[in-house]
């Protein structure tokens, strides 16, 4: 009796330990932007009926997640994450940038003096009320040189679930916004190029397989622009309805000019 009574008392004291044993990411100034994907927990909410505070209280439940870029698929369920930092840096504030701008719904809980302060992003809000007018999921962290906090985000999406999720400073995260703009601008030149060539090509030649062309690359840029959230930023940034749509109808709007050319 008293061995099994041990047994149960470790098996008890190994799972607490194991529950509370947290995997903590230290930020330091040489890192700069910096994946942690590695670093995240999370919990599947398949009802979606938890509200914060009662998933605060599921948080030895929450399971570690060890990919670089977590991939949930497409889902009905609410997903919830947490993560902890260690600020080892000289920065006053840290951003997080979650970069897959085609999610419905992001909330993020940043604790802030004994309560936990609420920010919203996703493409089912309207671009004004963000935090950040980025197209990606970006959040700022109060966290000063020396501090640890724990942080929790949730997502609720109809649409393919990527969690890409980086950590850096605000100079950091800016510079890779630009580097990316830049890059993503060259990339619509050239569509923009080609829409224009080929459709001067059929003015001059009224050959209708030069008109299905222009609109194939049109379609096919726009599916793009939907995914990297330039559609959200610049088309209807204050269309919550049309964004989460134009992940529907763009894409087969994509497909019939396929068939069609």
């Amino acid at each position: 009796m008293k061995k099994l009574f041990l047994l149960l008392l470790l098996c008890f004291i190994f799972t607490s330990f194991k529950a509370y044993c947290q995997v903590i990411f230290k930020y330091r100034d040489s890192l700069g932007k910096t994946n942690i994907g590695n670093f995240l927990y999370y919990y599947k909410d398949g009802n979606g009926f938890l509200s914060f505070d009662s998933i605060r209280r599921h948080s030895a439940s929450f399971k570690l997640l060890q990919a670089a870029v977590p991939n949930f698929k497409i889902s009905t369920s609410i997903f919830w994450f947490r993560f902890s930092i260690k600020n080892a840096s000289k920065e006053p504030f840290l951003y997080v940038d979650l970069e897959y701008p085609p999610l419905d719904r992001v909330d993020f809980f940043a604790d802030s003096t004994n309560h936990y302060k609420q920010q919203i992003s996703g493409t089912g809000i309207r671009l004004s009320t963000r935090t950040t007018q980025s197209q990606n999921h970006v959040f700022k962290l109060s966290i000063s040189p020396g501090q640890q906090q724990e942080y929790y985000f949730r997502i609720q999406s109809k649409s393919l679930i990527l969690v890409p999720l980086y950590i850096g400073s605000a100079s950091d995260i800016y510079n890779s916004e630009i580097s990316r703009n830049l890059i993503y601008g060259i990339y619509y030149g050239i569509i923009a190029v080609m829409i224009l060539f080929n459709l001067f090509i059929f003015i001059s030649v009224r050959d209708r397989n030069y008109f299905l062309y222009v609109i194939y690359i049109l379609f096919v840029g726009l599916a793009q622009a939907v995914l990297d959230g330039y559609t959200y930023k610049y088309l209807w940034p204050e269309s919550p309805w049309l964004s989460m749509q134009s992940m529907i109808f763009i894409p087969a709007l994509t497909g019939i000019a396929v068939a069609e050319f």
